[in-house]
């Protein structure tokens, strides 16, 4: 297969345009028909489905099977646009979104049956029902071709007709119209040209109901009556006219105002084209947003999977001590269980505990809950009968001396061992807290913490002038930042003015205060200002120093997700809490923490190898978005919290796809010369065996895919854009995401 002949590096996410055979008497279909034109015409990927008749002038491909199939081949998401006459899903999308170009159920007599995440973009204010308008999008193209229907001067204007397309013919009172007045009915269509023609030399047209038709004659200099026989009540379309060039016939000197004003028509038509490229921006964002992010569920919780839980609703409590917007609340509740709101709903914060829980078909009891609370209250709460799941980070019944919690330990900790003993199960993020909390609990699961991606994605930095070093959270405890410290001293030294390390949380000692090359960024206060001051911190180094007396308490891992999401590289201890998270030493550097030296060498190269940093982050983020972020792990909470239940989930089990391990080679610049560098040192490798993937801005013949070899072509403006589609490819494990001419790590 050459990708090269297909439009893979096309913008974005397809789109399938939803659409009956095009006809150009039906302004709707013709509507679908120029939307998926004009789209391809913008440089997206967009296809007709549903027929095979299409206008020939326009460039409007079919999405056939084999187009589906290579987009999912591809990891791109289709985005399906249904008109309003559309109810459900017919495609079983996981992407839809619904053009409402009439009054919902006015021509199907169905209602929309739309998903609860689908995107409604309306074509008027004519079609807004009970929606209010500051409420919606809109997203207006006008199809009336003004080079074809304009006002002619030199046509005598004499005739009078009246339009007819639903309303019922025998309804129609003829001898209410002028003598000669010519019917022009949609059972007997004449074609576009014909019908400027006609209508250039119109006087006047009578009409029921509201069409494309009247807005053409309108726009040849003839002015429209409506009758409000038909149901019509006032002049439509008066977002776009106001009243003019049309009347009510029951309007006193309605015709007069009416062929007064209708010279204003056709200009104001010329300029609506403008309407259209104001409104195409954000149809296109928040589509294709909503397919990055349909992009990110897991297979399982996808619409379009055969493997969607079927079980029932439940609603769950959750009992904190935390902020509601606290980093662990946020990621740990919130997030998911957002996510999953086809499956949980989730009752937080809890105000009235009694009344809240009662309701609950589970409750959570959340790290620090159970010191906070009596032992009256967990007898309560536990005597309500429900199924309770405790969950936590930290072994809160036997706390370290080092733990700033250690006073409260034993005071509190027999009420937490009475909590793990009577609890259903118990959620850990931990194997080795799972092991230690095993005594008190069998039904014991291990669920990861998991990184909001949506939140703290930043696309790789490209660039190369100042390095910004961060050190943050547990880097910034003094015996962390002694590992580093006398590393830090010397770089500071031999970069002076190069360099700029960012202080993220905490201080750092006194003689770093004040200095020109230090930033100190203190704690944000809600997870998601966090994430804002994260990303805009824009750092290229993060820095993960263990000491060796530091336990594993899942911190690390928490940092070097928000690091990874924010496309930041890491360097961190040949410490479990660290080398777990990077065991290739593909996604992050692994240093010798007894070695000042080995920390300089270190960090001293990935200062002056810019494209190694990028390879580094690239990998561990295309990591994270795939199996470390939250909204990787849906599957997996989902069925966790049911285990815990002691139920079983249906289908395929949350441990994800087999994806195929591969390295991808990013060449934007198209230089041939170095990819192939690439690839010979690639095949020298320890990931020879692996499948290679190129991405190239080369044109021309790129070589045929093999087995383990595959080249994707994008253009100079879309790399940016397909490389983020490819590493979130799902058929994929990216071992290394590096640049071409760069010797894999």
């Amino acid at each position: 297969m050459n990708i090269a002949s297909t439009r893979a590096s096309r913008k974005g996410h397809p789109y399938y345009i939803y659409a009956p055979a095009y006809r150009e008497s039906s302004a709707g279909i013709v509507v679908m028909h120029t939307l998926c034109h004009l789209l391809n015409r913008e440089g997206y990927d967009a296809y007709i489905s549903a027929t095979d008749v299409v206008n020939p002038r326009f460039d409007t491909p079919l999405a056939t099977f084999e187009v589906q199939a290579r987009h999912r081949l591809e990891g791109r998401m289709p985005i399906v646009v249904y008109p309003e006459i559309v109810s459900g899903n017919p495609m079983n999308a996981d992407v839809c979104v619904r053009y409402i170009l009439n009054h919902i159920g006015f021509l199907s007599g169905k209602p929309l049956n739309e998903g609860k995440d689908d995107l409604v973009f309306y074509f008027s204010e004519n079609f807004l029902g009970s929606a209010n308008k500051k409420d919606v999008d809109f997203l207006f193209l006008p199809v009336i071709d003004t080079e074809l229907f304009k006002p002619d001067p030199t046509v005598k204007k004499d005739r009078t007709f009246v339009f007819h397309y639903r309303h019922p013919l025998d309804k129609i009172d003829f001898s209410l119209f002028p003598p000669g007045t010519e019917l022009l009915s949609m059972a007997n269509p004449v074609t576009l040209p014909e019908l400027a023609k006609k209508l250039q030399g119109g006087r006047v047209l009578y009409s029921y109901e509201q069409s494309s038709v009247c807005n053409e004659a309108m726009a040849c200099g003839c002015p429209v009556i409506y009758l409000p026989e038909g149901g019509l009540k006032a002049v439509p379309d008066q977002f776009a006219f106001g009243v003019n060039g049309a009347a009510m016939a029951n309007e006193k000197n309605g015709y007069a105002r009416a062929l007064a004003t209708v010279d204003t028509i056709y200009p104001t038509l010329v300029a609506l084209g403008n309407v259209f490229r104001a409104d195409l921006p954000v149809f296109l964002e928040k589509t294709q947003d909503a397919a990055r992010k349909a992009l990110r569920r897991p297979a399982e919780l996808r619409v379009a999977s055969s493997n969607v839980p079927k079980t029932p609703k439940r609603r769950i409590a959750a009992l904190t001590t935390e902020p509601v917007a606290h980093r662990w609340s946020t990621s740990r509740v919130k997030k998911p269980f957002e996510l999953l709101a086809d499956h949980w709903e989730l009752i937080w914060p809890i105000q009235n505990t009694e009344e809240k829980i009662a309701s609950a078909d589970i409750v959570l009891m959340q790290r620090r809950f159970p010191m906070a609370a009596t032992p009256e209250q967990l007898e309560a709460i536990f005597g309500l009968g429900k199924p309770v799941i405790y969950e936590t980070n930290e072994p809160y019944h036997d706390l370290p001396e080092t733990h700033p919690l250690h006073f409260l330990s034993r005071r509190a900790g027999e009420k937490v061992e009475y909590v793990m003993r009577r609890a259903n199960a118990l959620i850990v993020t931990t194997p080795a807290l799972a092991e230690a909390m095993r005594p008190w609990n069998g039904n014991i699961h291990v669920l990861p913490t998991g990184v909001d991606f949506d939140r703290f994605y930043s696309p790789v930095r490209m660039n190369e002038e100042k390095v910004r070093i961060g050190i943050m959270g547990s880097a910034t405890k003094p015996c962390n930042f002694a590992v580093i410290e006398p590393a830090l001293m010397a770089l500071r030294a031999r970069f002076a003015g190069d360099v700029q390390f960012v202080f993220v949380g905490a201080p750092p000692p006194p003689d770093w205060m004040g200095q020109p090359d230090v930033t100190l960024v203190g704690v944000a206060e809600t997870y998601e200002e966090h994430a804002k001051v994260f990303r805009q911190l824009e750092l290229d180094i993060g820095l993960m120093p263990r000491a060796a007396s530091e336990v594993d308490n899942g911190e690390a891992r928490t940092e070097w997700l928000e690091y990874a999401a924010a496309g930041v590289a890491t360097l961190g201890s040949e410490h479990p809490a660290y080398s777990d998270l990077v065991r290739d030493a593909c996604s992050g550097v692994r240093v010798d923490s007894a070695s000042a030296d080995a920390w300089v060498t270190a960090i001293a190269n990935l200062i002056t190898n810019p494209a190694q940093r990028r390879s580094l982050a690239r990998t561990a983020q295309a990591i994270v978005y795939k199996s470390g972020s939250v909204q990787s792990q849906l599957a997996q909470y989902h069925e966790v919290y049911l285990r815990g239940l002691g139920l079983k989930l249906g289908g395929a089990s949350a441990s994800g796809p087999e994806r195929i391990p591969a390295v991808l080679i990013l060449d934007p610049e198209g230089d041939a010369r170095k990819v192939q560098d690439s690839l010979r040192h690639h095949a020298r490798g320890p990931l020879r065996n692996h499948m290679t993937v190129v991405l190239t801005t080369q044109e021309g013949a790129v070589p045929e895919w093999s087995d383990n070899l595959r080249y994707l072509q994008a253009t100079v403006g879309e790399f940016s854009s397909a490389m983020e589609q490819i590493c979130g490819h799902d058929e994929f494990d990216w071992k290394v995401v590096t640049e071409a001419g760069v010797e894999l790590i």
